[in-house]
């Protein structure tokens, strides 16, 4: 499963932010940033709680955050 950012003013671009993969039972799954400067390794959530606290952690990371402005600075352009 995947969460993306779709912008309907930039032609509806797409970005993918952030990935949960996971086995059949839900959890343990991995969750992680699709996207980074370097290599992060995904983080093992075993529960619902861990996964809504790390999702939480990753949507207010700098690299989301530095994603997000820079889509509006390019939506208010247009």
């Amino acid at each position: 499963m995947a969460l993306s950012v779709q912008v309907p003013a930039l032609n509806d671009y797409k970005y993918r932010v952030v990935a949960y993969s996971q086995p059949i039972t839900m959890y343990p799954g991995k969750l992680g940033l699709q996207f980074t400067q370097g290599h992060v390794e995904p983080v093992e959530v075993t529960n619902e709680q861990e996964f809504v606290a790390e999702l939480k952690r990753l949507l207010a990371s700098d690299e989301v955050v530095r994603l997000l402005r820079s889509l509006l600075v390019q939506v208010n352009a247009a």
